[in-house]
């Protein structure tokens, strides 16, 4: 498998699912496979054109049951676009970002639950599109199931972790390379002590 930064990025997100591995014999050069020794279930990245890297959860039998699409540029990633499988699996379920920023930041790890808490939540809202995301994400957990809800939530919640620590160690990086840079032009050098330690 070559490597790919934005891909490996990705597949930490869902790395928690389930014990995936990367399986050789079915990637190929813009589609990586993952296949997990805990059941069927796979997780396929694959490269659409050259800004978009979609991620799909099967189910054990085979059936495709979640879509994401990520916008890629350089080190920056965003979920453009989230589909589900209906409980019923005659539909699927569209979800924006809007709305999977409602469930990141108001959901929790069952899908009553959140239901419950964004329809105690209703109206209370101060910004009319967040309103409007609550009301449809209401509506649109009530048409997956639970499983596919959890897994959802926690691909959210490890992408908030995995992203809140690259942030910061590319502040840390920014920070050091500030600090080296000021002490060269101040020429500030390490004075050893007299048992040579730096002071």
């Amino acid at each position: 498998m070559q490597k790919d930064t934005q891909m490996d990025i990705i597949a930490e997100y869902y790395m928690g699912l389930r014990k995936y591995s990367p399986n050789e014999k079915y990637s190929e050069s813009n589609v990586r496979v993952y296949t997990s020794s805990e059941s069927d279930a796979w997780l396929v990245l694959e490269r659409k054109g050259e800004s978009i890297i979609q991620a799909r959860l099967t189910d054990e039998n085979g059936v495709i049951v979640s879509w994401d699409d990520y916008a890629v540029k350089n080190a920056d990633i965003q979920l453009v676009e989230a589909v589900r499988l209906s409980v019923s699996g005659r539909s699927q379920i569209v979800f924006t970002p809007l709305e999977e920023l409602v469930i990141d930041r108001y959901g929790d790890y069952d899908r009553n639950t959140t239901r419950g808490k964004l329809d105690i939540l209703e109206g209370r809202f101060k910004d009319p599109d967040i309103e409007a995301a609550a009301k449809s994400v209401i509506e649109k957990l009530g048409r997956i199931s639970d499983q596919t809800y959890a897994d959802m939530y926690s691909v959210g919640q490890r992408r908030q972790d995995v992203e809140r620590g690259r942030s910061l160690t590319a502040r840390m990086e920014k920070a050091k390379i500030a600090a080296d840079k000021h002490n060269a032009e101040r020429a500030i050098i390490p004075v050893k002590g007299r048992k040579g330690m730096e002071i």
